[in-house]
């Protein structure tokens, strides 16, 4: 099975955006308006683990969820 179909089984999601950066694509998702906060997930996890948070805090907040390449 590969990664990305794994990711999908288990109900993850990819964020919406992306950037290249020295070759490497970056995929992120930005929300909200106002101060901003950045999540950064632990290797072995990704920007699917603050969706509740992101829910939570982008009425008040931007809040941005980068998915480092694994």
């Amino acid at each position: 099975m590969s990664y990305s179909r794994m990711r999908n089984s288990l109900g993850a999601t990819t964020p919406g955006k992306s950037i290249e950066v020295d070759g490497i694509n970056i995929t992120y998702n930005d929300e909200g308006e106002g101060l901003t906060i950045i999540c950064l997930h632990a290797l072995g996890h990704g920007a699917a683990d603050f969706q509740k948070l992101e829910t939570n805090l982008v009425h008040n907040y931007r809040v941005i969820t980068i998915d480092f390449p694994s």
